[in-house]
C-alpha cells in the first residue's frame, strides 16, 4: 500500500518554535554519497571505489504564506529571505505529521530561493536547503 504524501511537511525551527514551511505542495528529501576513486595501473581492468562523504539537501515547493505572519505558525517566504540573505544555518525537518516518529532532519542553509506571482493566481515559490553535518531520522531528544 502506498503512502500518502499529504501529511508529510517541511518545517524550519524559528526561534523556539517549528514552523510548517509556506502551504506546500510539493517537499522532499535527497541523500548523496561520494564516489572514492582508488583505481589505478594496479587495478587491473577493474575499479576500485569506495564510498566518500554523505551529503544531502531538502527541497521545497508551494503557495506562499502570508507576508505579514497572520498565522504565526507558518514560515514566510520573507522570513526565508532574511535566511537566505544572512546566511543563517538553521534546524530543518520534514515530518509526518500524523506519525512524527516519521522524520528526517538536521542543520541546513538556503541555497536557493524564488517567487513567482502569475496573474490571476496563487504566488508560489520553490526554496532549496543544503544540508549541513549529519542528517537524523530519529525524533530530537
Amino acid at each position: 500500500m502506498a503512502t500518502d504524501g499529504t501529511n508529510y511537511v517541511l518545517q524550519i525551527k524559528y526561534g523556539n518554535a517549528w514552523k510548517t514551511i509556506g502551504c506546500g505542495t510539493s517537499n522532499g528529501f535527497t541523500g548523496t554519497t561520494g564516489v572514492i576513486d582508488g583505481s589505478s595501473k594496479c587495478s587491473g581492468r577493474y575499479e576500485d571505489k569506495q564510498p566518500g562523504r554523505i551529503g544531502w539537501t531538502m527541497e521545497f515547493a508551494g503557495k506562499a504564506a502570508p507576508v505579514d505572519d497572520a498565522d504565526a505558525s507558518l514560515a514566510s517566504f520573507n522570513q526565508l529571505s532574511a535566511f537566505q540573505k544572512s546566511g543563517t544555518i538553521f534546524q530543518i525537518r520534514q515530518v509526518n505529521l500524523q506519525h512524527p516518529e516519521d522524520i528526517i532532519r538536521g542543520d541546513a542553509f538556503i541555497t536557493s530561493l524564488s517567487k513567482t506571482s502569475p496573474d490571476n493566481e496563487a504566488v508560489t515559490f520553490d526554496a532549496s536547503f543544503q544540508g549541513r553535518g549529519e542528517y537524523f531520522t530519529t525524533p530530537e531528544v
